[in-house]
């Protein structure tokens, strides 16, 4: 077994298809094959199934899989350690997951003015394909609501903020700061639609406080905007996220945190244990964690 076994066998998972992974690889679907038949031999079992016309992983499959995205991730950690060190690579790329679309910060733009020649490459994705990304080194780092995490990655707290519901200033209930359970469920709500990529924040509420919302609409972002403002209803919200369905000034709108819940709108930054992190990397963490003061 060869490290170039292993990175044939990854494509060919990622294409799910011998012929889609041999041109990606640039060698013939015979060599392929090969390849992948001497693996299977040396492992002594079966790592893919044929259904149709895909293939699947089968559950030793599956364990190797894992495996040799550890291993190559770990070996090309060291190549770039070392190359680094010589002067030759100097990667200034930064892969960044997030699993909230609605997540800015200043230092989104603002981390340009400081290093120009960063690039930030930024996917929205699930909190389980981020740590999973982490892990297998497809993300550098990524930014994620809640609280579970995995043992291999670092986390650090960036922000824990309250719940709240966003009126405007015209509403009957801009005359109080807080709102308790009873009032909140009469409350006409608009909302995202829900997604399997992201954890909406009335749904986060409803579960803890066991009430069901009184959404009157969900949709996209943009019309769920259009429809707050023509004051269809409210919005579940916390600090940081209100200000994206904010279209004038805040001397318009009006914020309520909600009463009855422990739990609070909380974000982290991670990035895998045991991985080297570049000198862009450490530039990209640095900068987060100092703007939120955790240096």
């Amino acid at each position: 077994m060869n490290f170039l076994q292993l990175e044939y066998f990854i494509e060919l998972v990622k294409q799910n298809s011998f012929s889609k992974a041999a041109e990606k690889l640039g060698i013939s679907q015979a060599a392929l094959s090969l390849s992948h038949s001497k693996l299977e031999k040396e492992v002594g079992y079966p790592l893919l199934e044929h259904h149709k016309r895909a293939i699947v992983l089968t559950p030793h499959g599956k364990e190797f899989y894992k495996f040799s995205l550890s291993f190559t991730h770990e070996m090309n950690n060291i190549y770039s350690e070392f190359e680094e060190a010589k002067g030759i690579y100097n990667k200034k790329t930064v892969n960044l997951g997030i699993s909230h679309s609605q997540y800015h910060a200043n230092w989104l733009s603002n981390i340009y003015d400081i290093y120009p020649d960063m690039r930030l490459n930024i996917l929205q994705m699930s909190q389980r394909q981020i740590q999973e990304d982490l892990l297998n080194g497809s993300l550098d780092f990524g930014i994620v609501s809640g609280t579970k995490t995995l043992p291999q990655l670092n986390r650090y707290l960036l922000s824990s903020q309250p719940f709240e519901l966003l009126v405007l200033a015209s509403s009957p209930l801009a005359n109080r700061n807080t709102i308790g359970l009873d009032t909140l469920s009469k409350v006409p709500l608009v909302a995202l639609f829900p997604s399997a990529n992201e954890h909406r924040m009335i749904d986060i509420l409803s579960k803890e406080l066991n009430f069901t919302p009184n959404i009157v609409f969900e949709g996209s972002s943009t019309i769920m905007t259009e429809l707050f403002h023509e004051g269809f209803g409210g919005i579940i919200t916390c600090a940081h996220d209100k200000r994206h369905y904010m279209r004038y000034p805040p001397k318009y709108y009006h914020s309520l945190e909600v009463l009855g819940t422990n739990i609070r709108y909380e974000y982290y930054l991670q990035w895998a244990e045991h991985c080297y992190l570049t000198k862009y990397n450490r530039l990209f963490r640095d900068y987060v964690l100092d703007y939120y003061h955790l240096l």
